[in-house]
């Protein structure tokens, strides 16, 4: 079981994925925005932070650039349920390079879901 930071401006989204990581025996914790979400991560350090990458008060990438500074070893994954965001690979590459080691879609399924956060708990050396 682990601690997730769900980072994400809409709120239909974020009670779908709340359900679906409690499901997967894991402890959820929501935050609506960027600025919110940094300031959940410094109070709960969790043990995976799942970022909206389009979101109104900050970008996902700058999210995700902040929790790297605060936290080197932050374990991200970045989302999006923007249509072609992922066929956009300079764009994907970018939000690699800022730290995210995985990018999901919001459409994908619990057990894509489930599977990323579980590959990303995983020790460095595998």
């Amino acid at each position: 079981m682990a601690l997730i930071l769900l980072i994400d401006d809409d709120a239909f989204f974020r009670g779908v994925f709340r359900r679906m990581l409690q499901g997967g025996d894991h402890s959820v914790i929501e935050a609506e925005g960027g600025v919110e979400g940094i300031e959940a991560y410094t109070q709960h350090h969790p043990d995976v932070t799942i970022v909206d990458i389009f979101m109104p008060d900050m970008e996902g990438g700058e999210v995700i650039r902040r929790l790297k500074q605060i936290d080197s070893h932050a374990r991200i994954i970045a989302i999006s349920g923007r249509t072609g965001f992922h066929e956009d690979m300079d764009y994907v590459d970018r939000i690699k390079m800022l730290g995210a080691k995985a990018i999901l879609r919001k459409i994908d399924t619990r057990e894509m879901v489930l599977a990323a956060i579980k590959l990303v708990l995983q020790p460095a050396d595998h």
